[in-house]
């Protein structure tokens, strides 16, 4: 009888050699050890992330005026990203005019020709904005959630995240992020959001009452913050030094929208720079460490809208570290 050499017994084992895994067995163990290994994913990005649900490439995607009804699409999010279950997660530079989004191979029921209707002609009518539905917990920063929903509302109207992270720490200083309606120690100076003075004030509190808003809700505050950098009540813009609402909305950086915004439209008689750049910066890094939350929507020019159905699976409430 063969002799299998000791030294061959100490590699492979003693006896009989074992028995491969049924096909079975060897699935479930397989299916065990997935589980096992998103769980600790999902443990990793509890300790990094917001109360999000995460968005990544091959996010699918559906618009609710195909044919056919709900054309399943996809996002897709180029490399180099931070890995969420091994797929590049998304962010709002993502957006830019749906260039991440591939072309509906479907027909648009807005395009009628006859009884036929024309293909799908894409055409983003803005930024993707994020559905501010999760609770988001952020001890350095005080009412998150609120800044959050304002600053999507921002993109919404057209601003980069830069520009809403710019106009966004700068109420922060004014208002104590929203908190103070008027002026601390001085009820009779600042009001609002930014805390309008004087003449502004004034024409603040009388657009409010013409809309039958109160001047401290924040409907009152957004529509006529909008409402005035448009020019409501004239220019207050600082023109003669060559600042703009256009001018704002083509600046790039956080820092330099900071500064636009402070310089161009805000004019504080006490500036304080550095306390206004250092709360942009909170905003432009909370902004980002979301990306896309849960619910995420695009208005198509031609009429349609689009929105994220399936993001990430390690979707669940999670704590902001």
């Amino acid at each position: 009888m063969l002799q299998i050499p000791p030294f061959i017994q100490s590699i492979f084992g003693q006896g009989q050699p074992q028995q491969a895994a049924p096909p079975a067995q060897k699935a479930e163990q397989v299916k065990k050890a997935a589980e096992k290994a998103l769980k600790e994913a999902c443990k990793a990005i509890e300790k990094k992330s917001g109360l999000v649900r995460l968005v990544v490439h091959g996010a699918q995607i559906v618009c609710d005026k195909t044919i056919p009804a709900k054309k399943i699409n996809t996002l897709l999010v180029p490399d180099p990203r931070p890995k969420v279950e091994g797929k590049p997660q998304a962010n709002v530079s993502d957006v830019a005019a749906g260039k991440n989004i591939k072309p509906w191979p479907c027909k648009c029921k807005l395009r009628p020709k006859g009884p036929d209707y024309l293909p799908c002609k894409y055409q983003p009518g803005g930024l993707w904005v994020p559905g501010a539905t999760s609770q988001i917990v952020n001890q350095d920063m005080p009412n998150a959630k609120k800044a959050m929903e304002v600053a999507q509302k921002l993109m919404q109207d057209g601003f980069s995240p830069d520009q809403a992270a710019g106009i966004l720490g700068n109420i922060q200083t004014e208002s104590d992020f929203f908190r103070a309606d008027t002026e601390y120690g001085r009820p009779n100076a600042g009001r609002g959001w930014i805390q309008w003075t004087g003449g502004r004030r004034a024409q603040f509190e009388s657009w409010a009452a013409s809309k039958g808003l109160s001047p401290t809700s924040d409907a009152a505050n957004y529509g006529y913050l909008k409402a005035e950098m448009a020019g409501i009540n004239g220019n207050h813009w600082t023109s003669w030094d060559g600042y703009s609402l256009d001018g704002f909305k083509d600046v790039q950086g956080v820092d330099k929208a900071t500064d636009y915004f402070l310089n161009g439209y805000e004019r504080p008689g006490v500036p304080h720079r550095d306390q206004r750049l250092a709360n942009a910066r909170k905003v432009s890094k909370l902004m980002r460490q979301l990306a896309l939350p849960e619910v995420a929507k695009l208005k198509c020019a031609v009429g349609g809208t689009i929105s994220i159905v399936h993001p990430g699976q390690c979707s669940k409430s999670i704590k902001l570290a």
